[in-house]
């Protein structure tokens, strides 16, 4: 094998690897926090919740039917909660801004503890307990 043939294989065996490692890697589609304040405009619904007292899981609530949240967050700083609870639904609108990743909501701060395309999760700490909210993009 000449050494312009030696070459050429190699090149190509090169590129191989490459390809193979950039389809083989799991393309993972988190956001930074400085993209937070953007990536959070749409329709978010509320899928689970859980509760924390001393650090320590202490229950779950599953959204059902029968209860569940949608939140809208607009791009002018508004967010529409639409609840459900036993077929009644409740509508309320918070001003709302990310700073970092913090999201306020009528001057409560909570914790954005993950923000991918499709799921967002935030944590209300009070005292000693904390709730987490697990949510999936809609819109």
């Amino acid at each position: 094998m000449n050494v312009h043939m030696k070459k050429l294989l190699y090149a190509a065996m090169l590129l191989l690897g490459v390809g193979i490692m950039a389809v083989s890697c799991k393309k993972d589609d988190g956001i930074s926090t400085k993209e937070y304040a953007n990536a959070i405009v749409g329709e978010w619904k509320l899928n689970k919740m859980e509760f924390y007292e001393n650090g320590k899981l202490k229950g779950t609530q599953t959204a059902t039917d029968k209860e569940n949240a949608v939140l809208i967050f607009t791009d002018t700083g508004k967010v529409t909660t639409i609840e459900t609870d036993d077929g009644k639904t409740h509508t309320y609108v918070y001003d709302y801004t990310v700073v970092d990743n913090y999201l306020y909501l009528d001057g409560d701060k909570c914790l954005i503890k993950k923000m991918t395309k499709r799921e967002l999760v935030l944590s209300f700490t009070y005292d000693d307990e904390e709730e987490r909210a697990y949510l999936t993009r809609v819109k």
